[in-house]
């Protein structure tokens, strides 16, 4: 039986792939999170339109470890500027002083695994660029299979 694969998020013209640690918009541009920043805006995803508490953030994001404020305030830091290069949108993560952080905007879960997902923003659909590179040196290695 397989497991589930983490889902795939859309907010505005944003598709965040955690698997991956990717962030895409929908002029195709690329931006990767390392694995703790992206488990922080999983988390803030996964809860979305609810504050998350800066000690539910610590107990999920770092379990067993022992880190200060600053370390979440930073990874807030580095997703918003992240967030902020790629979106059109503005505003993402929201601060609720003395209480955490709370994700702004609408999210659609997307449970959709193959390589060929679409990034959708207002309505238009991109092919993945990954795939389509993929499909055309699969052909180029299908022709060459069929020449021998």
């Amino acid at each position: 039986m397989a497991l589930d694969p983490s889902p795939r998020y859309e907010s505005g013209d944003l598709l965040i792939c955690p698997e991956r640690g990717e962030v895409r918009n929908s002029r195709g541009e690329c931006a990767r999170l390392g694995p703790v920043n992206m488990r922080v805006l999983a988390l803030l995803l996964s809860r979305r339109g609810e504050v998350v508490s800066r000690n539910e953030v610590f107990e999920t994001v770092w379990r067993n470890q022992v880190v200060g404020d600053d370390t979440l305030t930073r990874s807030i830091s580095d997703i918003r500027a992240e967030l902020g290069r790629l979106s059109v949108d503005g505003k993402h993560i929201e601060t609720i002083p003395k209480r955490g952080y709370r994700w702004v905007g609408t999210v659609r879960e997307s449970g959709v695994t193959d390589e060929s997902i679409e990034v959708r923003a207002n309505g238009v659909a991109m092919e993945n660029p990954r795939r389509r590179s993929r499909d055309s040196w699969l052909r180029w290695v299908g022709r060459g299979a069929a020449y021998m």
